[in-house]
This record gives structure tokens, sequence and C-alpha cells, in this order.
């Protein structure tokens, strides 16, 4: 990039002599003479043929004089163009159904002392090459352009995108409907008829002077509104009036066809960065954004369009979120209210802590075997009343919970057969030894440890089933997750995709803002001083 550069940055200062100036202040045809010679020396030194082509036409255009407004006609076949330029000129081009000229004929314009040329191009819809180029070379010398349309054909596509490229070029030009005696006032209103058209060239987004109605002698058949509205002289005044403006005409257009050429030229530097742009952008997105301005509209469309995506899958995983934290809150709760040591196993608890208190004996008499055996069947009582209360009042109820919830919450019968699993194992395997760990020796004789030793107890029993039960939820959260993951695959999708098409975007984005760099350096040196 940076040796292209470098060269746009030769041509500015080769260039620098010619001045993009308004009308009123143009006054130097010999800059002009020096920005064409630098533009061909370019185009010969980067071996570009279209540049020198096109350099080679505008000199040869310089040579003909600044005196002499050259105007093209173009439109499709069969328009009328010939027979028009006849009825103008007094001339007898050849006219007829099927395409007539074969190569660009110049004329006077009557009355101008030859300060006004008409030229007549081959149709613009020709395959021919020759043809094609031959109306491509006329236009780069055109100081105007009458654009002619047969009144059947005025809003072919080919006449409007041909109009339209005119205008995105910057080409002055006016529009001629020719052949008006095909007009039936009866049928179609011309006021009509005048306000539709105007209405597609707003949509085509084409400007352009003036638009005629004309229609010539051979073609008048029939007293139809056609004949009756006939522009011809004042299309023949415009021309005519185009002689006094000669000069500044022929300057303006040499310098805008000389601008349009060097950016021709960029552009076709670029050309192998663009192509493998649009070729991407036709592999994601399907087409070619019109304009930079449409490519940075679609780019913001389609950042929203992922932002939104975003936000759904957010939203659903925060609905899993939020779902998830209340069902496990509701178990913990579940399992705080139980009430598995009411105040009879809460006694049985009492009783067991005060038989290991020093002193203790089953009776006065009892040998400490007794005593040991009182012990051991204190503690069993509290173990075995404990454990019913927490079958019936804990694990029996949670797990019954867990299973209708599974029915109603989980449509998989595998899924289901799976988590069952976790419910069947819930439970805390109380015995004896367990319950003599959590005996604090050192609180033995505080009158309300009983008390607190059952509480402890408890906490562990309830502290053990909602570890499992955070299993349990650990193993739902899973399977919900993915859930939701499958569920989000569509928009996971339409996001992947949008990245990629955005990727192409900016990409295409990218080499037409280094393009207009380029550009800028270009023209930063053919600016008025």
């Amino acid at each position: 990039m940076s040796k292209q550069l470098t060269l746009y940055g030769q041509l500015s200062l080769l260039l620098e002599g010619v001045m993009w100036m308004s009308l009123e202040t143009i006054s130097s045809w010999s800059r002009l003479s020096t920005g064409i010679a630098a533009t061909l020396r370019i185009a010969t030194e980067q071996a570009d043929e279209e540049l020198a082509r096109r350099a080679v036409a505008m000199r040869d255009r310089m040579q003909v004089g600044e005196n002499c407004a050259h105007v093209v006609f173009c439109g499709l076949f069969s328009a009328g163009k010939s027979s028009l330029l006849n009825e103008l000129c007094g001339t007898q081009l050849a006219t007829g159904a099927i395409p007539t000229t074969a190569i660009v004929t110049q004329l006077e314009l009557p009355a101008t002392d030859g300060r006004v040329v008409l030229l007549d191009t081959p149709g613009i819809d020709s395959t021919n090459a020759a043809h094609q180029k031959a109306t491509q070379t006329a236009l780069w010398l055109a100081d105007g352009v009458v654009l002619v349309a047969d009144y059947a054909h005025v809003e072919s596509e080919g006449t409007l995108q041909f109009a339209h490229d005119l205008s995105a070029q910057g080409q002055p030009f006016v529009f001629v409907v020719h052949q008006m005696d095909k007009h039936y006032e009866v049928e179609l209103p011309f006021e009509s008829f005048r306000m539709r058209l105007e209405q597609t060239l707003s949509d085509w987004d084409i400007h352009c002077e003036k638009i005629f109605y004309t229609a010539t002698p051979a073609h008048i058949a029939a007293p139809v509104l056609g004949a009756q509205r006939n522009d011809l002289p004042q299309l023949y005044q415009w021309l005519n009036g185009l002689a006094a403006q000669a000069q500044l005409l022929t300057a303006a257009s040499l310098q805008r066809n000389l601008s349009a050429a060097l950016r021709d030229f960029v552009q076709r530097q670029f050309a192998v960065a663009i192509e493998a742009t649009e070729l991407t952008l036709l592999e994601t997105l399907g087409f070619v954004p019109f304009s930079p301005a449409e490519a940075t509209s679609l780019l913001a469309n389609f950042q929203q369009q992922q932002q939104d995506l975003a936000d759904q899958m957010a939203a659903r995983q925060t609905a899993l979120n939020i779902a998830m934290d209340e069902l496990r809150q509701e178990f913990v709760r579940k399992v705080e209210l139980a009430q598995i040591a009411p105040y009879g196993t809460t006694e049985r608890g009492r009783q067991y802590i005060e038989s290991l208190r020093p002193g203790f004996r089953v009776s006065r008499l009892a040998s400490r075997a007794k005593t040991e055996q009182g012990v051991t069947h204190r503690r069993d009582e509290f173990v075995t009343d404990l454990c019913n209360r927490v079958h019936q009042y804990l694990t029996l109820p949670v797990g019954n919970d867990l299973r209708a919830w599974l029915r109603e919450a989980v449509p998989e019968d595998g899924e289901i057969a799976e988590l069952s699993k976790y419910v069947d194992a819930l439970g805390v395997p109380l015995d004896g030894p367990m319950v003599a760990r959590v005996v604090n020796e050192g609180a033995l004789l505080s009158a309300s440890y009983p008390y607190q030793f059952v509480k402890d107890v408890v906490a562990q029993v309830k502290g053990r089933v909602q570890a499992q039960l955070d299993l349990f939820w650990d193993a739902v959260w899973q399977g919900r997750r993915q859930a939701v993951a499958q569920a989000s695959l569509p928009l996971q999708q339409q996001s992947q995709r949008l990245d990629r098409e955005s990727a192409a975007l900016r990409g295409w984005l990218n080499v037409h803002q280094e393009l207009e760099q380029a550009l800028a350096e270009l023209e930063g040196g053919l600016v008025d001083e």
C-alpha cells in the first residue's frame, strides 16, 4: 500500500499545476495541458492502457481548440438519435428500426460557426466492443450530453441506468423524450406522463439539467398531442446557446474528465483488493453494497441485530439463573423448616448428654458396665427417634417434592431416571458413633449444652441433606444449561452469521477507506493553492 501511496504522491506533484476551479475562475488552458501531459506520462510509466487512452483522448480534444463545444447524443438503438440530428442539422444520416450508427459521426450545429459540434453515437445497449469503445471515447470528449429516449421506452432500465451513471459521474446532460407522436392524450394526459417521468428520474437519483419532449416531421402521422408538444425549437436554442459558453464548458469538461480518469486509475490499483472483498461479500451476504454509506448502514444494522440476539440469549440465561435460584431456595427453606427434633426427640438428646457427665450412674448400685449400657441405650434411643423424624419429616417429603418437580419440569425420561438416582440416595446414615462425634466434652457440665448438642446434630443432618440437594441441583443445572444452549442454538447461529457478514462488510469498507485516502492524497496536489 505504501508503494501505491508514493505513486499517488508522485501524481500530485506532477499535476499540481491543474487547478480544480469553478467556471467563473477558469483562466489557464496551459494548466490543463500540463495536467494531461503529466497523466499520460504516469500512464506510460505504469503501463496503464486505460489511463493512457483517456489521456490521449483529452489531449486530442485540446488540439481541437477551446472555442468549440462537443455535445454527445446517446441512447438506445432506434431511440431516434439520427433522425433528431437530421432535423437539427439538416443532414441525411441513416435512420431505421435497426442500429444505424456504427461509428461516431460529427455534425456542426447550423448557425454556430462550428462552435457547437454534435456527435452521433452507436446505441448504448450495443454489445459490440467497438461500438462501446467509440461511445465511451465520445463521452470522454463531451462538453455536454443529450440522452435520447424513445417515448415508448423512456422508462427502460437501460436508459435509466445510463442516466443514473451520468449523474453519479457528475456529467451534465439533458434528457430528450423523442418520438412524442406516439403519445395519445386520451390514453394518458401529458401532465400525468410528465409527472410520472420526473418521479421515476427522482426515484433513480437522476439529475438532468432539462427535459425536452420532441418529435420530427418524419414521425408525425396524425395531429396527436405529440405533434403539438414539440420542444425541437427549444432544444435547438439550448444547443445554440452553448456556443457562447464553449470555452468555459470545454475547460470544465476536460478538468472533470481528468479528475475522473485519475479516480478510475486509483480504483484499478485497488481492483484486486476490492474484488477479493466483493467475492467474500457475495459468499457471505449474497450482494455487494451500492456504496460505503450503504455498507456503513448495514454494518450498524447488523451490530444492532447482534446486540438484540445477545440480549435474547442473556435474557434466557438470566431467566434460567433466577428459576434455578428460586428452586434451590425453596428447597433450602423446606430443609430448614423441617421439624426433626421436637420436644420428645430433644429430651432424648438431653438425657444422652446427661449420661455422659462425670458421676453418672444408672442407679446407685449399678456397676460400671451397667452404666455404660445405660449410656449406649440413651444414645441409641436418641438416634432411633431422630432417624425416624429425619425420614418422616425431611427426606421423605423433600424427596416426594423433588419427584413431583421432575415429572412436571423435565421432559426427557432418560434425564428423569438419571436425576431420580440423586433423589433415591437422599438420606443421612445416622448411627451412634456419628452422634458421639458431635459431643463437645468440654461443654458437658453446661446446663444449656444438652439443647445445643441437639441443635448441632440437627445442623449436621440438615447440612448433609443440603449437600446432597446441591449435587442434585448441580445435575439439574447442567441439564437445564444444555437445554437452554440447544434452544439458543438458532440465535447463536444467527449471531455467527452476522459476525461473518459484519467482518466481510468491514473488510470491504476498509479497502474503500484506503482507496479514498489514496484519492485524497492524489487530489491534495490538485486543489487551488
